[in-house]
């Protein structure tokens, strides 16, 4: 007699189902409205949604029970324990691709606190930016001159300021003329079309990275890449970075944390200070 074993797409739709009982009629509807970015539900229960960039406060409140529920039931489908020992863990809903972060007491000692921000479907090119005003022709023009060149792109912004968004539409000119693009990332985000594409990310278990941006960067460079292109730059994984850039992978991108390009010079050479 053989055991039955769900097919993981139906082991993902029976997450999400569970989550959006506990979580409310209300709450699933938000999660189903593409407008919605992110749902945050704070320690006192309130919860909040971003629309469209705007921040709105939601009549629906969740008490502590059915937020630890919701807890309880993300970090059973991803094999993470929630408790006062491991008080917060991220998770990503397969399936949808929703990010999901939990904080828990003592480290949230107002209560049980998470986010669950979604994954933009939004797909622009860098004619779009320039159609929306948000580029000059001129601008865009130079882009694509140093995509062609071979030129190393950093994409600077902060949260919730569209660097994804953006980088993505630099990488489908990127895709037109690579053959092949290595991406490394903490979160599947970043959309290539090339010839061949190899999507690397960290892997962690429980509250350890088992597998770090600096791992995904020394295999890339066993991996032959024509440009090797990291999500997000936020630790010691900048010097193997840069060193591949220099020595025979230029052409790459990625984003980093700052808010300006200045900013953004002094946080890299911040953390090759710390290398």
């Amino acid at each position: 007699m053989h055991a039955s074993v769900s097919p993981p797409t139906t082991r993902h739709s029976r997450l999400l189902d569970m989550m959006k009982s506990a979580l409310g009629g209300a709450i699933g509807e938000l999660l189903d409205d593409p407008a919605v970015e992110e749902v945050r539900v704070n320690p006192d229960g309130r919860l909040w949604y971003a629309n469209d960039g705007r921040r709105i406060c939601h009549d629906h409140t969740l008490d502590v029970n059915t937020r630890m529920r919701v807890i309880k039931i993300v970090a059973d489908h991803v094999g993470e324990i929630a408790d006062k020992d491991n008080p917060s863990f991220p998770a990503e809903l397969p399936e949808t691709g929703y990010r999901f972060h939990a904080v828990l007491p003592p480290e949230s000692p107002d209560g049980p606190t998470f986010v669950i921000r979604k994954k933009s479907n939004l797909r622009l090119t860098l004619d779009d930016y320039v159609t929306n005003e948000q580029l000059t022709q001129r601008q865009r023009d130079a882009i694509v001159k140093a995509v062609h060149d071979r030129d190393n792109i950093v994409i600077v912004g902060g949260s919730h300021t569209g660097k994804t968004t953006f980088a993505n539409a630099v990488l489908y000119e990127m895709g037109r003329i690579t053959g092949r693009v290595i991406t490394l990332e903490d979160t599947l985000e970043l959309r290539v079309e090339a010839d061949e594409v190899v999507r690397l990310r960290t892997v962690r278990n429980r509250d350890q990275i088992t597998r770090s941006m600096t791992h995904l960067l020394r295999d890339t460079l066993r991996m032959t890449p024509d440009r090797l292109i990291v999500g997000e730059v936020r630790g010691p994984e900048v010097m193997d970075m840069l060193d591949a850039w220099n020595t025979g992978h230029p052409g790459g991108l990625c984003t980093i944390h700052a808010n300006s390009a200045n900013e953004a010079l002094e946080r890299i050479e911040d953390l090759l200070g710390k290398v």
